[in-house]
């Protein structure tokens, strides 16, 4: 990310104490100030309308609903998707961007999404499940990058 964007405050937050240290581990000195990693489960710490992007990757997935075969999710529960998401689209400064990928749900199922434009499209890799749990037809693509109007 810093190639792209060189000037920018970055903040890694991460479940895993160990993906942290690894992060942490990799920091150029010269990036030290401008880069902060933290073990962290949600951001309800965080201000609101702080960050120009948020990007969630893996997130909000399980590794048991890769599999093809499944038709119904027992595994992740949608309200505490759409909470968590709301929560980090919470962070995110008007005009700013969020980025959900590889995810079992679709952003665009949650009521915060009515805050933001969808702008751009990735190729689904992930199965996707509604709010009740049932599988959804594969698709190609998924909407992936949101404007917050």
């Amino acid at each position: 990310m810093r190639a792209h964007f060189p000037n920018a405050f970055i903040k890694g937050v991460d479940i895993s104490p160990e993906r942290i240290a690894i992060c942490r581990g990799r920091l150029l000195d010269a990036e030290a100030g401008r880069t902060q990693f933290e073990i962290g489960v949600s951001v309800r710490g965080e201000d609101a309308a702080v960050y120009d992007a948020v990007l969630a990757m893996a997130v909000f997935r399980h590794g048991q609903l890769g599999d093809y075969a499944v038709t119904e999710n027992r595994l992740l529960d949608f309200d505490r998707f759409e909470r968590a998401v709301t929560d980090l689209a919470r962070t995110v400064r008007p005009g700013g961007y969020f980025v959900l990928r590889h995810s079992n749900f679709r952003f665009t199922d949650t009521a915060v999404a009515a805050e933001f434009e969808t702008v751009g499209y990735a190729q689904c890799v992930s199965p996707l499940f509604d709010r009740s749990g049932a599988r959804l037809p594969d698709q190609a693509r998924e909407a992936a990058l949101f404007h917050k109007r």
